[in-house]
């Protein structure tokens, strides 16, 4: 018994720790766009990428993300969007090829425009940046 309690601290402490971290600024959590190579943007819906690879359309979408986000307040507690009919994933792949361990997810759920990153946060965002990310994968008529 005396075991089990040790881990309930334990793991509190640590949850308690990884909350104070995650939402301290309440800021997007993105990476610095010299350190990415490309930039990838899947439609969920349609299984679709597209892909940024010059440093100038990187840094873009970068910034906007960053100066058009308001923290919401609201915790993400999954490793997707839930309840919500479509999305797009928007991964960064560092230097090396990798994945950077940040990744936005951009959506609308109850008529608002969402960014979400698992685990660290929601925030809210505006229609001109989520039809920019929709728009790469506009097809031109």
């Amino acid at each position: 018994m005396e075991k089990n309690l040790i881990i309930s601290v334990i793991t509190a402490s640590i949850l308690l720790i990884l909350t104070a971290c995650g939402g301290s600024d309440n800021e997007l959590v993105l990476p610095l766009p010299e350190d990415i190579e490309e930039i990838e943007i899947t439609n969920i819906q349609t299984d679709e990428t597209a892909v940024l690879k010059s440093k100038e359309e990187i840094s873009a979408l970068i910034n906007t993300l960053a100066d058009n986000s308001k923290n919401t307040g609201k915790e993400s507690v999954n490793d997707e969007p839930t309840n919500v009919e479509g999305y797009f994933w928007i991964a960064f792949l560092n230097k090396e090829g990798e994945p950077d361990p940040n990744v936005v997810f951009v959506y609308i759920k109850d008529d608002a425009y969402y960014l979400e990153q698992p685990y660290i946060g929601i925030w809210e965002t505006d229609i001109e940046t989520y039809d920019k990310i929709k728009g790469r994968f506009t097809k031109e008529e």
